[in-house]
């Protein structure tokens, strides 16, 4: 893929040590599994829960709020994660 931006200054990612990324991602994806729907996770400050905006933003950044958008955490029958082949 090729990004072409008006910009003399190229792109610099940060570099993030991926151990550290991947200790903390996948536990926080693990315990968003529990969570049925995406209320108080994305919206404005007062509106969201500490706990649920941080699970919220490790599975599904750039969310809407609950009056924008409704969100149903679940996996889909056939999904490779689904256990036992259970719908």
């Amino acid at each position: 893929m090729i990004i072409k931006a008006n910009s003399a200054t190229p792109y610099s990612h940060p570099d993030y040590d991926q151990e550290s990324y991947e200790a903390t991602y996948k536990p926080l994806l693990e315990l968003s599994k529990g969570i049925p729907d995406a209320k108080h996770m994305f919206g404005k400050k007062e509106e969201v829960t500490e706990t649920r905006h941080l699970l919220g933003t490790a599975f599904g950044w750039g969310g809407l709020p609950v009056y924008e958008a409704f969100y149903i955490n679940q996996i889909a029958c056939g999904h490779p994660n689904l256990k036992d082949g259970v719908c």
